[in-house]
Parts: structure tokens; C-alpha cells; sequence
């Protein structure tokens, strides 16, 4: 009681300091989106997207953007289109909540299928998932 531990009285630990490492530093789930706008200012709808998003996912890179014809009805105006790669605490679910009450707060109405919108937030990868 109250004396020094000696090294031969440590008991070897359950789980290795790899194992622990590994499961302490265990990434975030990574995450990438794609954004979309035609209708407004399409470049600060995306970038006022893309600040809404920094709130639950830790954006690390964003593409460039790019423009793209409209699909399925065609006549509206073309789309500003970007793609990020960041990491995220939300679970699957709660990320898709979180995207569309981004699109919600911003102005998004569905009105046409594949129609004009201020904003369009997919998910199209989470961790090893891919999603449609």
C-alpha cells in the first residue's frame, strides 16, 4: 500500500497502442458533395452554400466551377456547378437532414422535377458509400 509500483507488477494492456491509436485517430467520415445553382447570383449561391455547409462538415478542398446544361427539363437557364471533399461528424441521415435545411433556408422550392433551383446540394459519396 502506498509503495512504488515495479515494472514486473504492470499487467500488459488488453489492446495494443496501435490499436488504440487507430481507433482514436479513426477519421471522420469523408465526405464529398456536389452544389449546383442557375437561378440568382450562381457563384454566391454557391459560396453562401458552401459557408452554410462549413457549419457540420469540415470542408478541405472545393473544386473549380464549372457550368453544365440542364437535364430533363431543359428550358431554364444552365447550372454553376462545384464539387467539395470535406469530413463530417453527421451520420449518413443526419447529413442529408442537414443539406436540405440548408437548401430549405436558402430559398429551394420544388416545383419542376429537375427544375430551376437557387441551390442543389447532393451527396454523392459518404465514407465508402456511394449514394444515388
Amino acid at each position: 500500500m502506498g509503495g512504488r509500483t515495479r515494472a514486473g507488477d504492470l499487467r500488459r494492456p488488453r489492446f495494443s497502442v496501435g490499436a488504440i491509436c487507430g481507433i482514436i485517430l479513426k477519421a471522420m467520415p469523408k465526405v464529398y458533395l456536389g452544389l449546383g445553382s442557375n437561378l440568382g447570383d450562381r457563384e454566391g449561391n454557391i459560396a453562401e452554400a458552401l459557408r452554410r455547409l462549413s457549419e457540420g462538415v469540415s470542408i478541405e478542398r472545393v473544386s473549380s466551377l464549372y457550368e453544365t446544361e440542364p437535364v430533363g427539363y431543359e428550358e431554364q437557364p444552365w447550372f454553376l456547378n462545384a464539387v467539395c471533399e470535406g469530413e463530417t461528424e453527421l451520420d449518413a441521415e443526419g447529413l442529408l437532414r442537414f443539406v436540405k435545411g440548408i437548401e430549405r433556408e436558402m430559398g429551394r422550392k420544388e416545383t419542376v422535377r429537375w427544375g430551376p433551383r437557387v441551390i442543389d446540394i447532393d451527396i454523392l459519396l459518404y465514407d465508402d458509400i456511394v449514394l444515388e
